[in-house]
Parts: structure tokens; sequence; C-alpha cells
């Protein structure tokens, strides 16, 4: 409780010390989530006999295999393997991969370590699907002509086109 109360009183010292034309944005870069262990899934599928290509990276494991694809729909919502990002949300938030996605399961990383499952060495970690549930930031909007308001729960990934129209200026998305 410290921590947020001396959080705010810096954000307040802040805001006392803008020039009277000026906005100020506070936002974060991404939300953190806690991790228990770190998952392999290459280990854990050629445990289960299937040793086709996949792209494991923390908060995604990608595929084209009709082998690994099928291991990993059935490991999905079991353990360590959460839900298969639909098509069109992979498309939308990351065009530029392939194939069949899956997101680790809630408090699970996946990882390349030689091990199926291993503890995390930190409590937590980004680099998440932007979608997740618990994996929220910050936004923070005051400023001249900007309306005071509560937005609720919003997407990260709108916080471009948020300070865009703030700020009257177009920004291509790329």
């Amino acid at each position: 409780k410290a921590v947020v109360e001396r959080t705010d009183e810096l954000i307040g010292d802040i805001l006392e010390g803008l020039p009277k034309d000026y906005a100020l944005a506070l936002v974060s870069d991404h939300g953190f989530e806690q991790i228990d262990h770190i998952a392999n899934p290459k280990v854990l599928a050629a445990a289960d006999g299937v040793t086709g290509a996949m792209t494991v990276a923390g908060g995604l494991v990608t595929g084209s295999d009709p082998q690994v694809i099928a291991w990993l729909r059935a490991q999905s919502g079991k353990g360590e393997v959460g839900r298969e990002v639909p098509s069109e949300e992979l498309k939308r938030y990351a065009p530029q991969l392939s194939g069949t996605a899956f997101e680790p399961a809630p408090h699970v990383m996946f990882g390349n370590r030689k091990e199926p499952r291993e503890p995390s060495e930190t409590k937590g970690n980004h680099g998440f699907w932007p979608t997740r549930p618990d994996y929220h930031s910050i936004f923070l909007l005051s400023g001249p002509g900007i309306k005071p308001g509560k937005l609720g729960t919003i997407e990260m990934v709108s916080l471009k086109d948020r300070l865009a129209n703030a700020l009257s200026v177009g920004c291509p998305t790329p």
C-alpha cells in the first residue's frame, strides 16, 4: 500500500510541475503475469511420440505440423497448454505469425529448457498474448482538453490510437 501511495504522490508532483498547456500520458508497456513454472512443449510432445516442428516463445507456441497441432489441441486446457488462439485473433495481433497458435495455461510460461517442466526463477514475467485475462497495464491521460473519466478495462493494443487521438496526430499501422 505504501508503494502505491508514494507512486500517487510522485505522479501528483509530475502533474504539478508540468506547464499548464502540457498533457501527461502514463502507460506501461504491457502486463506482467505470475509464473509458477516453465514448460517445454517440445519435450512434452516428444514424450508422447510427437516430434514435428513447433516454434516456442514464452507466451505462445506455434506450429503447422498436423501431428503437433493435434497434440496441442489434445493438451489444451489440461495442464501446461492453454487455449488455442483463434486464427482471426492471430491475424489481428500478430499477422507476421503463421500456423496454429496456443497460449500457455495460467501461471505457466513456455520455454526451451531440457526438462519438460522446471520451476520459474522469477515470480512473474511478460511477453504473453495481449488478451490474457490477468494481463493488464496502466493508462492515465491528463491535460488540457482531456475530459476526466473512467474507461474500465481497455485493450493494451488500443493505446496507440488513444494517444494519437489525444494528440490529434495520425499514427499509421505498420
